[in-house]
């Protein structure tokens, strides 16, 4: 079970970056359903371990992988012991129209449930899911949009 949203971002993708990503005890600033990012190893870059902590009460640990500074990320970790995970993906890519004085960047952010017990979790729990992957995208772009003026 994955969702998967994209949006148009009138930043560049260096300043989305900064605003949202570098900084990964900042995501609950753009991530409606985290309470907070403790114990983070260092900034966003691959083998950066942290702790999330869900307003649902969840603490899951985290890893960066295959991080790409300004282009891409994602963040997964297990739980349950192993039956479940969680996978994050963010994709940055300017747009052909971008421009200096006219930043636009594609954003997509991916985020699902792995595993056998994830894949149950997730079907359940869908549309709480989609409606944090939706307002996470979302927050991103105005949160950047508003760093860029």
């Amino acid at each position: 079970m994955k969702m998967k949203r994209t949006g148009l971002c009138k930043a560049t993708p260096e300043t989305i970056w900064n605003t949202c990503f570098h900084n990964v005890e900042g995501w609950p600033a753009w991530d409606p359903d985290m309470r907070a990012v403790t114990d983070a190893s260092g900034p966003c870059e691959t083998g950066t371990t942290m702790t999330f902590h869900m307003n649902d009460g969840g603490k899951f640990a985290m890893r960066c992988e295959n991080v790409v500074q300004n282009r891409r990320l994602e963040f997964k970790g297990g739980f349950l012991l192993g039956l479940a995970g969680a996978l994050g993906t963010i994709e940055l890519e300017p747009t052909p129209s971008s421009t200096s004085d006219s930043p636009e960047t594609r954003v997509t952010y991916s985020f699902g449930l792995t595993g056998m017990a994830g894949n149950v979790f997730g079907w359940i729990n869908r549309k709480p899911i989609e409606r944090g992957t939706e307002d996470g995208l979302a927050n991103i772009l105005a949160m950047s949009e508003s760093a860029q003026k």
